[in-house]
């Protein structure tokens, strides 16, 4: 499947190390300061290393957000690069999209209901069968957890839109009705949430009518 990312923001060691450097940038500068003001005997220099002191950490927390942003940038960018190359993505895109096409066949509803997934027969695709209702599952939970990474900052969400938008604002149109009856049926009022909401931040006055 799709490679390891995120690993970086969500790693304990980049925050301890960031920590690290706040506290080391902070002590250097008021050991310099002591140090320095002491040394010509200033007897103000007490309010110079607190100063100091507090410049160091705001300089150091500023330099802790750009290396934050950078690596949500990369997460995001990996997150789009991998989907070119990974053989399990393109296989389970290149599924949902012909899932998709044999259940519009058989359906005259814009929106694929519930029955009309359910009752869909395994499609065979390659040297295998696949029910729709697990392809559609796949996908989804895939859409979920790119939708968790962009809410928990892991991902950068304008970079996430320019890629994702039109496919998963159509997709959800798709399968919505279908989503919100297993939610019923299932007993699971946020099963794909996130994604929702995605969508619904993400779609235009007038993508939002029908959805």
């Amino acid at each position: 499947m799709a490679g390891n990312i995120w690993t970086r923001i969500y790693d304990r060691r980049f925050h301890l190390v960031w920590m690290g450097w706040l506290l080391m940038l902070s002590l250097a500068g008021t050991i310099l300061t002591v140090k320095y003001w002491g040394q010509l005997g200033n007897a103000r220099y007490d309010v110079m290393v607190l100063e100091v002191l507090i410049v160091s950490f705001f300089a150091a927390l500023y330099g802790y957000r750009l290396s934050y942003r950078a690596a949500r940038l990369a997460n995001s960018f990996q997150h789009i690069a991998v989907q070119t190359r990974d053989g399990d993505l393109i296989q389970m895109f290149e599924e949902f999209r012909r899932v998709r096409r044999a259940l519009k066949a058989s359906s005259d509803n814009r929106s694929l209901d519930a029955d009309t997934v359910e009752a869909a027969k395994p499609l065979k695709i390659g040297d295998r069968k696949v029910r729709p209702a697990d392809v559609i599952k796949k996908v989804f939970n895939y859409y979920e957890a790119t939708a968790i990474g962009v809410k928990r900052h892991a991902l950068d969400e304008q970079m996430i839109k320019s890629w994702w938008r039109k496919s998963y604002i159509l997709d959800w149109m798709d399968f919505a009705e279908y989503i919100r009856a297993k939610r019923k049926r299932d007993r699971l009022p946020r099963l794909f949430i996130e994604y929702e909401s995605l969508v619904r931040r993400w779609a235009t006055e007038e993508e939002q009518g029908l959805l």
